[in-house]
């Protein structure tokens, strides 16, 4: 965050103080500013669940029973629950917390094999992400402790008692965590393919691995990623890895990657976002090195709304004493509440003293985007304009 003051220079202090309250008040944690959901409060809902915000939850049936687990809580305050139900969804069991204030759980994943429920989780305690992988082997009753076993995006797998769990790091490569003994020990293997990872899934049939993921080969002088598309890699033993094969090229940014494997095919799905609708599509390939046809599977049409004008390049923009300058780097999970920090700056906005700008980098590729902040009562919709990004000069904004 940056403040520029361009007045005079009576009563700095004071200036210099707010600026940096309302600097603080949006980059700095919930939990920092105000206590709005303690974990003591967590504790004392036991038996009143629906108080709790639900952030994300996932199920599983099996046999004559269901689990469920699922993460909630307020922002920087969550916490992962477990219930069962033994008549098809009518009633739960009271929710046990199963992690403690030490972890802030954003998202979950949760499989059973015979005896033992796997769960992962996607942590976002520190500056980077970590996954965390628990178990239970007595239906719930007791939890393993954590284990440290990837970074961000995780996806878990088992294949004849063996778990894989395939995560990204911040630099998008992609890592895989192994455990031959039921979840007790990992090992991890980071994959240098050459390209950088944005999306991916995994599929694993009796030892054999296939990878499919969107990526590109990134240019280490522009930063500028070429050679975009969706690409299949695969490996007999987890350690030596065939070549990636592009499955498609891709023209707009790709916001899922699934990959499965049935009746002796594979098959790959990805979703790209066009201007007017989001379009899923799907090959199939016998041996994952030839592909056939691209083919259409699915089409979501977005509504098109009269929302964020683009500012010309060449307004002249008001000069005004502050403008607070804003980089919210929601390239990641948590893209839904950089929406929402973004939404909570609109309700104050800029003013006749103040310009706030958000230069704004979601979880797609190719979605970075510079909004001047201007006031609405809309808290679910950006409305605020664009500012083209060849238009910014940050050093000008400074002098």
């Amino acid at each position: 965050m940056l403040a520029v003051n361009r007045g005079e220079k009576m009563n700095n202090n004071i200036k210099i103080i707010l600026g940096l309250f309302l600097a603080l008040s949006i980059i700095l944690p919930v939990n920092v500013m105000s206590p709005m959901f303690s974990t003591n409060d967590l504790d004392n809902v036991q038996g009143s669940v629906d108080s709790i915000p639900i952030i994300e939850s996932k199920t599983i049936k099996n046999d004559d029973c269901m689990y469920k687990v699922w993460v909630g809580g307020e922002l920087h305050y969550t916490k992962i629950y477990y219930q069962t139900s033994r008549n098809e969804d009518n009633t739960w069991s009271n929710a046990k917390t199963i992690t403690d204030e030490s972890y802030t759980p954003v998202s979950v994943e949760f499989l059973k094999d015979k005896k033992t429920l796997h769960l992962i989780w996607e942590d976002g305690t520190q500056r980077e992400f970590t996954t965390y992988y628990m178990k239970s082997d007595d239906d719930g009753a007791t939890w393993s402790k954590p284990i440290n076993v990837g970074f961000e995006n995780p996806k878990m797998v088992l294949d004849n008692s063996i778990i894989y769990i395939l995560s990204t790091t911040s630099d998008r490569k992609m890592s895989i965590s192994r455990s031959a003994d039921e979840g007790r020990t990992f090992t991890r293997t980071e994959l240098d393919t050459g390209f950088s990872c944005f999306a991916n899934n995994i599929v694993v049939n009796n030892g054999c691995i296939h990878l499919a993921f969107s990526g590109g080969i990134r240019d280490s002088e522009t930063g500028i990623h070429k050679n975009m598309g969706i690409y299949c890699i695969f490996s007999k033993d987890g350690v030596h890895w065939e070549n990636a094969v592009k499955v498609s090229d891709v023209e707009n940014p790709v916001n899922s990657v699934s990959i499965k494997n049935k009746d002796n095919l594979l098959y790959v799905k990805w979703t790209e976002d066009k201007e007017r609708e989001h379009l899923t599509y799907m090959k199939s390939s016998l041996d994952g090195r030839s592909w056939d046809k691209k083919e259409i599977v699915d089409v979501v049409e977005v509504p098109q709304q009269n929302h964020n004008p683009t500012i010309s390049s060449s307004t002249k923009a008001v000069e005004k004493e502050w403008t607070f300058i804003c980089y919210l780097d929601a390239d990641n999970n948590l893209n839904s509440y950089g929406i929402a920090d973004v939404n909570e700056m609109e309700q104050v906005g800029s003013t006749t003293d103040i310009n706030i700008i958000v230069l704004f980098d979601g979880s797609s590729n190719g979605d970075s985007k510079a909004y001047y902040i201007q006031q609405d009562a809309d808290t679910g919709t950006i409305t605020s304009p664009q500012i083209p990004l060849t238009s910014i000069n940050v050093l000008g904004a400074l002098s």
